[in-house]
């Protein structure tokens, strides 16, 4: 499971960043999973936003991540639509090595339904671990839709709903 750590140790049974990406201080916060966390092998862990609106095409995942270990130091970024039953791979860390907080940057891209996105790991029995740090979401917003308060053609009405039809 995710817990929030601080003040961690890169060596011992329970492996974690040092300091936090944003203040770079012992007593700063992250998000981590390492072999010392969960009840069993193998076993999922996933950290979800709270539900975004749909997303423009700018749409964009910027945080940073802290990889190292032997088995744990894989990550998967998911896209979840649909009450978390539709997903795609955004992004997958495997097997690399970042014992420095390392910046990672997702492109998103237009989603047209409500979603959620998921940061993904498994537990193991081998040493290492996974944190995140200063996740930001930007550039998804779209463009408001403006209503007319008046029709340009003179053969044009201003309907209830702000649209303009034909008359």
């Amino acid at each position: 499971m995710w817990k929030r750590g601080s003040n961690g140790t890169t060596t011992g049974t329970n492996p974690r960043p040092t300091v936090d990406h944003t203040t770079y201080r012992s007593t700063g916060s992250y998000m981590y999973l390492s072999s010392a966390n969960g009840t069993l092998p193998n076993s999922p862990a996933r950290l979800i936003t709270p539900v975004l609106r749909e997303a423009s095409s700018t749409c964009l995942i910027e945080f940073w991540v802290y990889l190292t270990g032997v088995s744990s130091n894989q990550l998967n970024v998911m896209l979840l639509t649909g009450n978390q039953i539709e997903r795609a791979t955004l992004h997958r860390f495997h097997y690399q090595t970042m014992t420095n907080w390392t910046k990672a940057t997702i492109e998103i891209g237009r989603v047209d339904v409500p979603f959620q996105i998921s940061f993904e790991s498994r537990r193991s029995t081998i040493w290492g671990a996974v944190a995140i740090d200063d996740i930001k979401i930007l550039r998804c917003h779209l463009p408001p839709i403006v209503k007319p308060t008046q029709c340009q053609a003179a053969d044009r009405y201003l309907c209830a709903r702000g649209s303009c039809i034909t008359t």
